[in-house]
């Protein structure tokens, strides 16, 4: 196989550990936290959130089924108002790798195959 610039042409950003702890910890979650994404256009951003966060170990992420466009149609409440949410401490995720091949803090653009 060649270098890596030969097989991968796409160029994807991921948060760092740190960066997602400190994004975390500012939303008032950390790693025992639920969260629950959600989004448009079929979660295709949710999804990508939630592979990051299950990258750095999150343990309880979960997508929302048919995202926000589905629960508008069925009706469901929604509001503007701001949780109060205490900022946590940046303790990041657990530590431990969830993908083959993927180790937190890889960027997922390694061209060495899984064992």
């Amino acid at each position: 196989m060649g270098d890596c610039a030969d097989s991968d042409t796409i160029r994807r950003d991921i948060l760092s550990k740190e960066e997602m702890g400190k994004l975390l910890a500012a939303s008032g979650a950390d790693e025992n936290s639920i969260i629950v994404l959600y989004g448009d256009s079929n979660n295709w951003f949710a999804a990508w959130a939630f592979w990051q966060l299950k990258v750095y170990g999150h343990k309880d992420v979960r997508l929302m089924d048919g995202g926000r466009k589905k629960w508008e149609q069925e009706g469901r409440p929604m509001t503007t108002a701001k949780p109060f949410r205490r900022q946590k401490a940046v303790s990041g995720t657990t530590s431990r790798p969830l993908a083959a091949g993927v180790s937190p803090g890889d960027s997922g653009t390694s061209c060495e195959e899984a064992d």
